[in-house]
């Protein structure tokens, strides 16, 4: 798990680049959209998981830190918003870029 709260705040505003990801991932009921945009790369081994973030080596944003040491799940803001991800403060700024570099 790398992030949580209610379900509509996490879909329209993700926290974490995994969840970001899957916001582009599955279709838009309410819009026409000819392709999704998939999240490059595989899974991480579960067995022998990579140190750091798991989600390091697929995540467009990560930082040395991210490979290093697990981010912990920490709350964010207010409402029930939880995430794990080193640069959850930056969150604004990165689905920016996301939509940008990925469109």
């Amino acid at each position: 798990v790398v992030e949580t709260g209610p379900a509509a705040q996490v879909l329209e505003s993700p926290l974490h680049p995994y969840s970001m990801g899957l916001t582009h991932a599955f279709p838009d009921i309410h819009q026409r959209i000819d392709t999704l945009r998939p999240i490059e790369g595989s899974p991480p081994d579960l067995h022998s998981p990579p140190q750091g973030c798991r989600f390091a080596e697929r995540c467009p944003f990560a930082l040395g830190d991210c490979r290093r040491e697990s981010p912990p799940m920490k709350a964010h803001g207010t409402g029930g918003r939880s995430v794990a991800c080193w640069r959850a403060d930056e969150a604004s700024v990165l689905r920016l870029q996301w939509n940008l570099e990925a469109a």
